[in-house]
């Protein structure tokens, strides 16, 4: 179904604000070190989880090619850092199966996997957003567009309202302090 384009460009807003939330909440977080577990079952140890991997958490879908034979998760990663479209990995514990993929979106439970980016940096839904662009040029034009768009809807309908309906161009006043303004600082 394809949506008119003032709609096409408030989801594309709403889905970079969401990343940059995604992404300033992992900031703020202090790293804790690995606390050591009691002996598991599984086949193969997680030596390195921390907030880098997801343990019984599969990426569905959107594989870069076929699965490839690994030891470990750590291997299964270094497989990723290595394959350009890679950017984050599932690996099956039992049959020791990684899976590369472009993107989590199809995130869900799974048991005897591991999940998790390329590489442990804070910066990973940043570069899978920049993908979509031919340059970071690009990319930065399309969100200030988006926000530009955003922000002159919210100016027009609802201006010191708290929120924007977007569809209906109606307002959510719950609290009466203009929050899209002081969001917007």
């Amino acid at each position: 179904m394809e949506f008119p384009k003032h709609q096409r460009m408030w989801r594309q807003y709403l889905q970079l604000q969401q990343t940059y939330l995604r992404f300033s909440h992992h900031r703020k977080k202090k790293a804790t070190p690995a606390k050591a577990s009691k002996p598991s079952h599984e086949v193969v140890k997680v030596h390195r989880t921390g907030p880098c991997f997801e343990k019984d958490i599969d990426y569905y879908g959107n594989d870069v090619d076929g699965g490839h034979e690994a030891n470990t998760p750590e291997q299964c990663q270094k497989q990723c850092e290595k394959q350009e479209k890679c950017n984050y990995f599932t690996f099956e514990v039992e049959r020791k199966m990684c899976w590369l993929k472009n993107t989590k979106l199809g995130r869900r439970p799974g048991k005897s996997l591991v999940s998790g980016p390329r590489n442990c940096s804070e910066t990973m839904e940043i570069r899978e957003i920049y993908q979509k662009y031919d340059s970071a040029q690009s990319a930065q034009d399309s969100i200030k567009k988006a926000f530009k768009h955003a922000w002159s809807a919210y100016a027009r309908f609802c201006f010191g309202k708290d929120e924007l309906r977007p569809i209906s161009r109606g307002c959510i006043n719950e609290f009466g302090l203009g929050l899209t303004l002081i969001d917007a600082l």
